[in-house]
């Protein structure tokens, strides 16, 4: 018989300040530099990868306060069913 390892209780920090202006210093970081080497080039590639990053470097910081992937999988997918009906309002008008 295998041992399924218990799930024990978790702690779940509050972010520091650190933690919430590391995701924006990135961001900042890498659109800037994406402009700074392909110009206005930049929205059809270099971009959006600075978006996914961005993204996963917030989503680390989240692990790394004590949440689990599928929490942060969750509000993601909250967040992006939230988003999706405005923008197709936006987009039929």
């Amino acid at each position: 018989m295998v041992d399924v390892p218990r799930e024990t209780s978790r702690e779940i920090k509050e972010p520091s300040y650190l933690d919430a202006f590391i995701p924006l210093i990135t961001l900042v970081v890498l659109i800037g530099g994406a402009v700074a080497l392909f110009g206005v080039d930049a929205v059809h590639g270099p971009i959006p990868v600075a978006l996914i990053l961005c993204g996963m470097v917030a989503a680390l910081i989240g692990m790394k306060n004590g949440y689990t992937w599928e929490d942060v999988a969750t509000t993601g997918k909250i967040a992006f069913e939230t988003l999706v009906t405005p923008v197709f309002i936006l987009l039929a008008v």
